[in-house]
């Protein structure tokens, strides 16, 4: 029988995709003012998937689904996962997005971890420098913005899931405005993947992140 690893499922991928040193707060030792390490204890971890390959007015896209989907099967597979919530094309509407993020909220404790990966369009309001999530029912109108998800109410809804561990995969254009400093809360970690962004016959961007093998390897032990 595999045994599953059980340490905070965001702190592994963190790990895993970026390969980066860390302190020792991210080790699972919080250090208090009085010097007296706090040992980690690992609650329970939730997966969200949130993809869009077939919108409704935007662009379709080739792979996020596709994509989502196996990255998915192998956090499942290798990983414990107590909780997986999933959205893809036609669930992945902007109501169902927000009413997903606000039940976190309310659900997930401190000692809790947590992993989004949302993969489809962004957009980018230039006038504003206002970064966007397009969510499957989004319109195309850039002034109207029907449906459109803004990072910065992503960034408050984050701000308000009290895990420990949160890190968050954004595959979309754009996504690195949804992280830029100050972070919306200290304990949230962040991978973009914009990828290769090319423009659409309708002048949009459409994401081309990193070719499906490199993404799947860095997070599967056995690639």
């Amino acid at each position: 029988m595999r045994l599953q690893r059980i340490l905070p499922l965001p702190l592994l991928l963190l790990l895993a995709l970026c390969g980066a040193s860390i302190s020792a707060e991210d080790r699972g030792v919080l250090i208090s003012p009085g010097g007296a390490p706090r040992p980690l204890q690992v609650g329970r971890q939730y997966l969200v998937v949130i993809a869009v390959s077939s919108y409704q007015q935007w662009t379709p896209l080739a792979s996020p689904v596709r994509d989502a989907r196996e990255i998915k099967d192998i956090l499942v597979s290798r990983y414990r996962i107590d909780r997986l919530y999933e959205l893809y094309d036609e669930q992945a509407t902007k109501a169902n997005i927000l009413r997903l993020l606000v039940r976190l909220q309310e659900e997930i404790q401190l000692d809790d971890s947590l992993l989004i990966l949302y993969s489809g369009h962004g957009h980018l309001d230039k006038s504003s420098n206002t970064g966007f999530w397009i969510p499957v029912n989004a319109g195309t109108e850039v002034y109207e913005q029907q449906n459109w998800l803004p990072h910065l109410q992503l960034r408050g809804l984050l701000a308000n899931i009290k895990a420990t561990h949160l890190f968050v995969i954004s595959d979309s254009c754009f996504a690195v405005t949804l992280f830029r400093p100050p972070a919306p809360s200290p304990t949230l970690r962040a991978m973009t993947s914009s990828g290769r962004p090319t423009r659409t016959s309708a002048g949009r961007c459409s994401p081309r992140g990193p070719p499906r093998r490199f993404r799947t390897h860095r997070i599967s032990p056995s690639s």
